[in-house]
């Protein structure tokens, strides 16, 4: 099984794919980055002191996730906190910003299931249909147009990518063993006329 799908030219094939899936959801959710921040994006984010100076980020791993609003949740997401800080650094309170990356995450995890599909059924077809409902489908909205929503595409993402790095590891497991298993034939032990061994390794040049 391998991540081509047999075409001559897969790695064309591949970045087509991936830029029907890109044009895709930027089509989609591009009336998203218009929306403001609201109700629990306050909390989150506007009035989240914590994400605002990089010297709390040790109390993003200590602390619940609106402890830096002064609020108690039973919510603990550092990684989110993360990456709410980077993207208030870069942008402050420009809801435009927050929600591109959202999108933008919501189409990494389409073009990560696109590979997993590939990699389970060798059938770019398959892969390309389940991206493209995933991508498209309205029980997506939420996490995609909902800023303080990120963390389920972070996390789609990181489970995806995960599961995508183990097939390309047993995919290159598998083609290693086949080329040990295809080049052991070619190691021909011979005897000489004194009842020496000798390994004649002439047909590995070929």
């Amino acid at each position: 099984m391998s991540i081509a799908s047999g075409s001559r030219n897969p790695s064309k094939n591949n970045m087509i794919n991936i830029l029907l899936l890109v044009a895709v959801g930027v089509g989609i959710y591009a009336n998203s980055l218009q929306n403001k921040m609201f109700w629990d994006d306050d909390d989150f984010i506007l009035k989240n002191q914590y994400i605002k100076d990089w010297r709390y980020i040790p109390k993003y791993f200590s602390e619940n996730l609106i402890a830096g609003a002064s609020l108690v949740s039973n919510y603990w997401r550092p990684l989110l906190l993360l990456v709410f800080s980077v993207e208030w650094h870069i942008w402050q309170d420009w809801a435009p910003g927050f929600h591109a990356v959202n999108t933008l995450f919501h189409i990494a995890d389409s073009i990560l299931l696109f590979f997993l599909i590939k990699l389970l059924f060798n059938k770019r077809i398959l892969a390309v249909a389940t991206s493209l409902v995933f991508l498209v489908h309205p029980v997506q909205t939420e996490a995609v147009v909902y800023v303080n929503s990120l963390g389920d595409s972070l996390s789609v993402f990181f489970v995806l990518g995960a599961e995508v790095l183990e097939g390309l590891t047993v995919e290159q497991g598998r083609r290693a063993i086949k080329e040990l298993v295809d080049l052991l034939p070619r190691t021909v032990v011979v005897r000489r006329e004194g009842g020496e061994q000798a390994t004649d390794t002439r047909a590995l040049a070929v």
